[in-house]
């Protein structure tokens, strides 16, 4: 049974379940960072007319961004697993901001590794707060964050460019995604009250460790699939 927002959110509509809460900040913090991993090509072109960079320089610079992704993925899911979805979505937010601020190879690579902790951190805390009748259409939903926050950031950059500026377009993003932040301190809670109700299909999930999910048949088959698809 699911319990109203904590004393000190008291200031919320008793109806409003808190593991909603929880869900908006993950959903959204998930859509603004892969708005800031999608943008990079609609702001090519200004960049290399402001900072005089070639196609390899922008291209060493995305790459940058997506190497570091790679490096941090399973080394941030155990963090996850071990630390909780909370603690580490505060980094994973405040690291891809960065990348925003300035345009720079090594800090391209800090905001790989924000977006690179994001997928473990959000699927974890939604997780961790719906019932398991839940959890694959709220995972759906977050997951749509990615694609939309590729369609807003293509919408996005050319009109506030046009408007203001590239450089504050992307100051106004890294603002955005640092409200975040902001907002996951005050309001995430890891494990809200809520009854999960029993596993899906009657299973008693086991807990397995690297090695046998590394070596697991059907996820080293998904993932090479998922690898030659990209």
């Amino acid at each position: 049974m699911s319990r109203s927002a904590p004393e000190s959110y008291s200031g919320l509509a008793p109806e409003i379940n808190y593991q909603w809460v929880i869900f908006a900040i993950l959903s959204i913090s998930h859509m603004l960072l892969a708005m800031v991993l999608y943008s990079w090509g609609p702001l090519a072109a200004e960049l290399q007319i402001e900072t005089q960079i070639n196609n390899s320089q922008l291209g060493l610079i995305i790459s940058a961004m997506y190497l570091t992704m790679v490096i941090v993925s399973v080394p941030s899911g155990i963090l996850v697993d071990r630390c909780g979805a909370r603690k580490m979505l505060i980094p994973s937010v405040s690291l891809t901001s960065l990348s925003f601020f300035e345009v720079l190879f090594v800090v391209a690579g800090l905001g790989g590794i924000g977006y690179g902790m994001i997928n473990q951190v959000t699927t974890k805390g939604l997780m961790n707060c719906f019932e398991s009748t839940k959890r694959a259409t709220i995972m759906g939903i977050k997951q749509s964050g990615v694609t939309i926050g590729r369609g807003l950031i293509a919408i996005y950059i050319p009109v506030f460019g046009q408007a203001f500026g590239w450089r504050r377009s992307v100051l106004f993003l890294a603002l955005a995604i640092s409200a975040v932040v902001l907002a996951s301190i005050f309001l995430h809670q890891e494990k809200p009250d809520v009854d999960m109700g029993p596993p899906s299909g009657g299973l008693v999930p086991k807990r397995a460790d690297l090695q046998s999910i590394l070596l697991e048949p059907v996820l080293i088959s998904l993932t090479l699939i998922f690898a030659l698809w990209g």
